[in-house]
């Protein structure tokens, strides 16, 4: 099987957006390395459903550009990274989403963002309006002796344009826990066109997640839930 590197699928990808080609899946070439290493990963089916690709991530931290599965460390992921992709259709509007699948309290959010115009996803998630920022970046920061914990990036194609994000949270930036993707994708419409992930474990001086969450609440605006919550100690991501 050949295996493509980011940059060359770049290339390909600019390549195809000059001559105007307009696919609705990648092709086999392209897609099934994606599919192969999220099934080896344990990410589809068990986090995410089988798809058939459409679209794939390229994704920067600094000048390094992320490959499937890539080994990162905290200090490398603090700032959100650069994100590209090219649109399987220019006039639809995405939805990324990045989630910890190994979170003490599965699922952890890290990052959503909604809204992400077809025909400029590059500037549409560097610089989200306020309210397309649904879930604002917060880098990975794994809690020690919890091994290496799989970061999945997840690109949604929307079905209708400048949608409200279900549900409506009361504090987009505290409430990240109990996170249930398929539900998500569920209340949102959404259709599932790339995804990949990284890897990252413990560092000394990238504490976790514990500020980030409110103790015995749900997420929801409006409702007052009891969740189980773990010690502040444990809730580190």
């Amino acid at each position: 099987m050949v295996k493509l590197s980011f940059g060359s699928l770049s290339i390909l990808a600019t390549v195809l957006a000059g001559s105007q080609f307009v696919v609705n899946a990648l092709e086999p070439f392209i897609a099934e390395p994606m599919k192969t290493t999220l099934k080896e990963a344990s990410i589809v089916p068990h986090l995410l459903p089988e798809f058939e690709p459409e679209s794939f991530l390229k994704i920067m931290y600094g000048d390094k550009v992320i490959e499937h599965g890539e080994e990162m460390m905290p200090h490398e992921l603090v700032d959100p990274p650069h994100i590209w992709f090219p649109a399987p259709n220019m006039e639809a509007q995405y939805t990324l989403v990045l989630f910890d699948a190994d979170a003490h309290v599965p699922l952890v959010r890290h990052w959503i963002v909604a809204n992400i115009e077809g025909g400029k996803p590059g500037s549409s998630i560097r610089d989200p309006l306020p309210e397309n920022n649904y879930t604002p970046y917060h880098g990975p920061t794994p809690p020690l002796n919890s091994g290496k914990h799989r970061y999945v990036f997840a690109l949604y194609e929307q079905a209708t344009m400048n949608q409200t994000t279900q549900p409506v949270l009361e504090d987009t930036v505290h409430h990240r826990a109990y996170f249930d993707i398929e539900q998500f994708s569920k209340d949102n419409n959404l259709k599932l066109v790339a995804a990949t992930y990284m890897r990252a474990e413990h560092e000394d001086g990238f504490e976790g997640l514990a500020s980030m969450h409110t103790e015995g609440r749900s997420s929801v605006a409006g409702e007052a839930v009891q969740t189980p919550v773990p010690v502040a100690s444990q809730m580190k991501h």
